[in-house]
């Protein structure tokens, strides 16, 4: 999972990433995810997978608790009755 904050002005955000499918066999048609920080959280169902992938929807936001840099944010994803959870880790400069 790729997941990038953009702060566009003061007091407000935009996000952007994608969620890649890399277990075995075929990628699920649909799936839903939750992201939840101590600032914010973000929750979604039946999201289509195209190609092994999805697009994060857009999580802009305005006079909302910007996410910080070294923010832990845990992320859990739901597709054919299975459940994964795993927490986001800072990509190396």
């Amino acid at each position: 999972m790729t997941y990038k904050v953009v702060e566009a002005q003061s007091g407000s955000q935009q996000v952007e990433g994608t969620l890649e499918y890399i277990g075995a066999g075929t990628a699920p048609e649909t799936i839903g995810y939750s992201m939840n920080s101590v600032i914010r959280g973000q929750s979604t169902t039946n999201v289509p997978v195209t190609d092994g992938k999805v697009t994060l929807q857009n999580g802009s936001c305005v006079d909302c608790g910007i996410i910080q840099e070294h923010t832990k944010i845990k992320v859990e994803v739901k597709w054919d009755g299975k459940t994964e959870s795993f927490n986001l880790d800072e990509e190396e400069s």
